[in-house]
């Protein structure tokens, strides 16, 4: 298995790259498989879940120590369920990191749509992605807060 970080080769069942140290395998389920972002707060990686026929998920591995606070809020988001938002799957500490596990949502990112197709969005696409939105933070408004 090649490092998706690094791309060098590694064991198949290794939990780090034995050459840039990234995470390869946490918890023995998520096998991380590519690098969407990284900044100083947070890496966020495209991962299988093994033990659920390799569906495809996201891990938010928290880069800095989470204040108790901020760990609250992700415990809270843990339980939202609404279908504008990515279900969480999991969430756990490993490695002295917080990892957070959502579903994947498949589909095309708005900025990379405008940079594809070089015209505007039509006003109904805006129109009902407005309205998905809305109907979101209605959700998220009503929630518990900390």
């Amino acid at each position: 298995m090649n490092c998706p970080i690094c791309r060098r080769p590694n064991r198949p069942n290794a939990h780090f790259c034995a050459h840039c140290r990234a995470p390869l395998l946490l918890q023995n389920k998520y096998r991380v498989t590519g690098l969407i972002k990284t900044n100083d707060a947070v890496s966020i990686w495209l991962a299988e879940q093994t033990n659920l026929w390799n569906s495809r998920c996201i891990i938010f591995r928290f880069i800095n120590p989470l204040e108790s606070q901020a760990h609250a809020a992700i415990g809270v988001r843990v339980h939202l369920t609404h279908r504008a938002l990515p279900k969480a799957i999991d969430l756990f500490e490993e490695g002295g990191y917080t990892n957070l596990i959502t579903e994947l949502v498949e589909g095309e990112a708005l900025d990379a749509r405008l940079r594809r197709v070089h015209t505007p969005v039509p006003e109904a696409d805006i129109l009902l992605w407005m309205e998905e939105l809305c109907d979101a933070l209605l959700y998220l408004e009503t929630q518990p807060t900390l």
